[in-house]
């Protein structure tokens, strides 16, 4: 049965979009098929706005719905139409033609509104999120990219009207109203390697358009890469649909390997707190490649579902198209892989420069101790070495100009108090000094000994 009404659907439509919208004998006379088609959009547009959506809105939600309502209207609006010819034809025709499109505007809104199948008309939804993002990637001969993001994105007002929970009642009323002054975008330039080591990519940006105007913004560097903070900081974003287009250049994103070369991309990122109700990405190599193998992953970081299509457009070019809404934090992740030699692989001389940019501190720490060894190295040469030894002869008196208190630590192989004694004793006798001895106290006599200098 489904199959049989969803079959009449379809003819009907056809029939819809191939001839004239037929109504009423004397409704031919006054509209044509486009003005129907007309008053009908317009119609739609006026019962939407007395629910607060926006015009925008309506125009992104209003073509996939175009046709069935086409269809569901027809019945509402043709008794309508006999209602006003059964109460006799005016003789103003401008009167009548106001009439035709009051009564047209009646059925139309009757429908939408108490049809469930419209809903998304009606029911407003101010969640921020992203309404379409594809990417555009073009790969050189040089390994470089040149990508250009096109994001369409909805900024809502951070409130939902009570039409939307009567007909959503489970729906959460925590609005995503995260945009404020304008998009922000996460670009990841900082990777590690097998090894452990730091990949920094290449980043440049070349221009940023929203709604084909130029749009200002800042960059801010992040532990693993550069975010952009798109629009003003002293405007806050308007309500309702805008057009983010981003060019960029980057490299070192190519993989080489033994049979093939590879671009793997990460067409929207993890980083996202909004819904994406599209996702692709297209690819297009050098004109002498030839596409041979791809693979593509939706979800969460890490994970392995494949909601998506792809489709080779020819030998150097291929499309992939998500087939469901991206939830937070979800993203596309897209591979293709062409013959060996189309592409220029780094050269050894670049690797390694690429290298000691990406882990500066490495050769810096080496090149700071390689220096420390090179100082103490020539300060030892220098000073620090021993005399060349000679013959070995045994030596039995003191050598000349020796004090007592150093001929008691070579002895000793430590200092001790007698060898102070032994250096005063040795400063008196080579009149460094002068020694004075007395024996002081009334009773209990004791020996107090004065130095002064001689």
């Amino acid at each position: 049965m489904k199959v049989i009404l969803l079959f009449l659907f379809l003819l009907l439509s056809t029939l819809l979009h191939g001839q004239d919208l037929f109504y009423t004998k004397a409704a031919s006379q006054l509209f044509t098929k486009e003005e129907l088609r007309t008053l009908i959009r317009e119609s739609a547009l006026k019962t939407v706005s007395e629910h607060k959506i926006d015009r925008d809105v309506f125009e992104l939600n209003y073509p996939p719905f175009e046709d069935q309502l086409l269809v569901t209207s027809r019945p509402v609006i043709v008794k309508k139409f006999r209602w006003i010819e059964s109460t006799g034809s005016s003789s103003d025709r401008e009167r009548e033609i106001e009439l035709y499109k009051k009564e047209l505007y009646r059925a139309v809104r009757d429908v939408i509104v108490s049809n469930s199948a419209f809903e998304k008309l009606v029911a407003a939804d101010q969640t921020d999120r992203i309404l379409k993002f594809f990417s555009d990637i073009k790969v050189k001969k040089s390994g470089l990219l040149e990508v250009t993001e096109y994001i369409t994105i909805y900024n809502g007002d951070g409130s939902q009207g009570d039409l939307y929970y009567d007909i959503h009642p489970d729906a959460s009323r925590e609005i995503n109203n995260e945009i404020q002054h304008g998009l922000v975008r996460d670009f990841p330039t900082v990777y590690e390697n097998n090894q452990g080591f730091r990949v920094v990519l290449p980043f440049t940006i070349k221009s940023i358009y929203r709604n084909s105007k130029d749009e200002p913004y800042v960059t801010k560097d992040l532990d693993n890469g550069v975010r952009v903070f798109l629009g003003s900081a002293s405007e806050n974003l308007a309500v309702g649909i805008h057009e983010y287009v981003i060019s960029y250049e980057t490299s070192n994103q190519l993989i080489f390997h033994s049979n093939k070369d590879e671009l793997f991309w990460n067409v929207n990122g993890t980083g996202w707190v909004f819904t994406a109700d599209s996702v692709g990405a297209k690819i297009t190599f050098p004109t002498s490649a030839k596409i041979f193998e791809s693979a593509f992953y939706t979800g969460l970081q890490g994970a392995t579902e494949k909601n998506c299509v792809s489709k080779l457009l020819n030998d150097t070019t291929i499309h992939f198209s998500g087939t469901k809404t991206f939830n937070a934090n979800e993203n596309l992740s897209v591979a293709a892989a062409i013959q060996k030699g189309v592409l220029a692989a780094p050269s050894s001389i670049d690797s390694y420069i690429s290298f000691i940019k990406s882990n500066w501190p490495i050769p810096a720490i080496v090149g700071v101790l390689l220096f420390m060894l090179a100082i103490n190295l020539l300060n030892w040469f220098r000073f620090g070495r021993d005399p060349e030894k000679g013959t070995i002869i045994p030596q039995f008196e003191p050598p000349n100009d020796i004090w007592p208190s150093d001929a008691g630590y070579i002895y000793h192989q430590k200092y001790k108090p007698q060898q102070f004694s032994a250096a005063l004793i040795d400063l008196a006798t080579k009149k460094g000094i002068n020694i004075e001895v007395k024996r002081e106290g009334l009773i209990l006599k004791h020996t107090v000994y004065t130095f002064r200098k001689g």
